[in-house]
């Protein structure tokens, strides 16, 4: 019998472990999605609702405010930042590193399947008063907040 002592992971085995697992659950879910006939986009909308009551918090949040919430959500999955820039009506983050055609293919999806995740943000916004895009420039995921017309 193994002794529990050996079982010791310092936290930087546990952060790089959780990044791996966080990472991997967006392409996941894409896979998941593709094995039931359904479009990335279904799934991203279905995680943005479930997803949409924890960002009750950021109410009193301006677009730039927001914008930098989900700049620490790309890191936290492993995504590098590029810029992040704004100001209380619109912001844009600009990340490398997220959704790369290699992990994609692990999970046998392609990186535009991967890609079209990124609307997991869009019901989130909404409920905050906020539109939001994304799109690839090269490698690069740039998303943007904007505070919605009315």
């Amino acid at each position: 019998m193994a002794d529990v002592g050996e079982l010791a992971f310092t936290e930087a085995d546990i952060t790089r472990q959780a990044l791996v697992h966080s990472s991997a659950l967006t392409y996941l879910m894409v896979a998941y999605a593709r094995e039931c006939g359904q479009s990335p986009e279904h799934v991203a909308e279905f995680a943005g609702r479930v997803f949409t009551k924890g960002w009750a918090r950021h109410v009193d949040q301006d677009a730039l405010g927001i914008i930098r919430s989900i700049a620490l959500i790309l890191v936290s999955i492993g995504g590098e930042i590029v810029s992040l820039t704004g100001d209380s009506l619109e912001a844009e983050v600009r990340a490398s590193g997220v959704v790369t055609e290699e992990e994609a293919s692990f999970f046998g999806i392609t990186r535009d399947e991967a890609d079209r995740f990124c609307n997991v943000f869009v019901p989130m916004a909404a409920s905050l008063g906020y539109v939001f895009t994304w799109r690839r420039a090269g490698n690069d995921l740039v998303y943007t907040v904007r505070r919605a017309a009315f």
